[in-house]
């Protein structure tokens, strides 16, 4: 058995899934997840996966942890114990991601484990890129909103994602992550234009209000704006339905350009993931992607 430990928002936890469900593929493992992360920390984050999919996640029991992990069982439930102990050496059925960028002996691991960490590299499941994509097929049952869908569909629409939010507020994220600037959406948008006639730009963020302001002057913009009945995963959909896209240093706007399946797609990310300097974004974007 294969046990995903879930934490973050939605990108995040879809990069954990998708990298557990290509292990647990490639040496025929049951797949199960654990969400007891937004139990022990509170923090205002909680499981999406099963109210965004239709895939059926199914949870870890007690006895599935117990099985997995044996006497750590104990320490894995116990937010002031597991910092300190995650890493102790054993049967190495507790695997924590040793750094940020790809790391290959993963692939060979072949026993039942529990998976902690970001595992944030496309490599973890490429080779199972149509399995990880069909669970992540959107739930649109209340979707309320078919004219902006067929218009995002029947243009050559570009989505852009500007992510602002705890970014912006939040001073220590901001230090981690940092934002995307000006120039880099002002260039990204001028080097669609020059590829692709007739371009729609429809422009998402968790701020549209900023967003309006930090693209001034721009043209054949579409500015999405917030609606309570609509579920900030729907973004994410309707970001994948576009033609091409320009991120954000986002998970949630990387999983719309990943799920995007237009085959001639541009996808535009970030040069700088993070402004954190001591970690590796190297494995991140795709190869066909283009970094700005």
């Amino acid at each position: 058995m294969i046990i995903s430990f879930l934490s973050g928002g939605l990108g995040n936890q879809m990069f954990q899934f998708a990298t557990a469900q290509a292990l647990a593929l490639r040496h025929g493992h049951q797949l199960k997840v654990d969400p007891s992360y937004y139990r022990m920390y509170r923090q205002n984050r909680v499981f999406e996966l099963a109210d965004v999919f239709h895939h059926r996640f199914e949870t870890a029991s007690t006895r599935d942890l117990a099985q997995v992990l044996g006497w750590k069982r104990f320490i894995h439930r116990n937010p002031s114990l597991r910092r300190f102990y995650r890493r102790l050496p054993g049967s190495g059925t507790w695997i924590v991601e040793p750094h940020y960028h790809f790391w290959p002996p993963l692939m060979q691991h072949q026993r039942p484990c529990l998976l902690e960490g970001d595992w944030q590299s496309p490599r973890y499941f490429q080779d199972f890129a149509k399995e990880v994509r069909a669970c992540f097929n959107f739930r649109q049952d209340s979707f309320n909103d078919s004219r902006l869908l067929e218009k995002i569909k029947k243009s050559n629409s570009v989505g852009i994602h500007l992510r602002r939010g705890d970014y912006v507020s939040n001073q220590h994220t901001l230090s981690y992550h940092g934002i995307c600037e000006v120039d880099y959406y002002r260039q990204a948008i001028a080097l669609i234009r020059k590829r692709e006639k007739h371009a729609k730009f429809f422009v998402f963020s968790d701020d549209i209000g900023a967003a309006r302001e930090i693209l001034t002057g721009e043209s054949d913009l579409y500015f999405v704006e917030p609606d309570e009945n609509r579920p900030n995963h729907f973004d994410m959909m309707l970001m994948s339905c576009c033609r091409h896209n320009i991120i954000a240093n986002s998970t949630f706007s990387w999983w719309a350009a990943w799920l995007n399946q237009n085959p001639t797609k541009i996808v535009i990310a970030p040069q700088r993931w993070f402004a954190a300097g001591h970690l590796s974004d190297r494995d991140l974007i795709p190869t066909d992607w283009t970094r700005l």
